[in-house]
């Protein structure tokens, strides 16, 4: 009670607390006799904000001592709480690597968003003109006196120095200049994505042997 906090309401019937009250009841009773592994289905659905908080400083906390295995379709409470993951889609394990990493390997080439005062066309023809500069995406424009874009990178390379020296050379101010990098949620949709646009193959057919209830081995046809 003391680990999940709910001391204080030692004295009330389940029945009678909030949700949240009752999740931390239910950890209560899956960490008891302390066992190693704690599986968790959606811990937090249906919880306000607070509730959300602390139940995630709590499954944080039980990880210290325990492995915490969290099942959920919010990505935003992945990220906050687990340090691996795992992505299932349609039944086939498409990554699983430490949170960090597997950012880190679905970023891509570098890509920037600018917020530029100048000329629309003229900033957009400087930028387009830099070597190192794969594309240059326009984007919903903040204000008439400025323009917002997304420059991409070339594979490997870091634009950022180029990019500030053309704003020096042609007078255009940098009012932003921010990186940009993938959510959970978009390395998720590129992965089931792939997975989605794949093929299924079928396996081929083939001969095997089976035991039939007299013990004795039968041929069977697999599909």
């Amino acid at each position: 009670m003391e680990t999940t906090g709910i001391t204080a309401q030692q004295s009330r019937l389940i029945r009678n607390l909030s949700k949240g009250y009752r999740q931390r009841v239910g950890f209560a009773q899956a960490v008891l006799g302390y066992p190693e592994i704690i599986i968790l289905d959606e811990p937090t659905v249906g919880l306000d904000p607070k509730q959300i908080i602390e139940i995630r400083d709590l499954i944080k906390e039980l990880g210290k001592n325990h492995t915490v295995i969290l099942s959920s379709h919010i990505l935003s409470e992945i990220s906050a709480v687990c340090d691996h993951i795992f992505i299932i889609s349609k039944g086939k394990l498409v990554a699983g690597d430490s949170t960090e990493n597997l950012m880190k390997q679905m970023s891509g080439a570098q890509e920037i968003e600018l917020l530029i005062k100048g000329d629309n066309a003229a900033v957009q023809e400087t930028f387009t003109g830099i070597a190192e500069v794969e594309k240059c995406i326009p984007l919903e424009q903040k204000d008439e006196a400025c323009v917002h874009l997304n420059l991409i990178a070339k594979p490997g390379m870091d634009i950022r120095e180029q990019v500030f020296a053309s704003c020096v050379n042609h007078g255009f101010v940098i009012l932003q200049m921010n990186p940009v990098s993938k959510s959970l949620e978009d390395v998720f949709l590129e992965l089931t994505e792939k997975e989605g646009t794949q093929k299924e193959v079928l396996p081929e057919k083939k001969l095997h042997f089976v035991k039939s209830h007299f013990g004795k081995e039968s041929k069977e046809d697999g599909e």
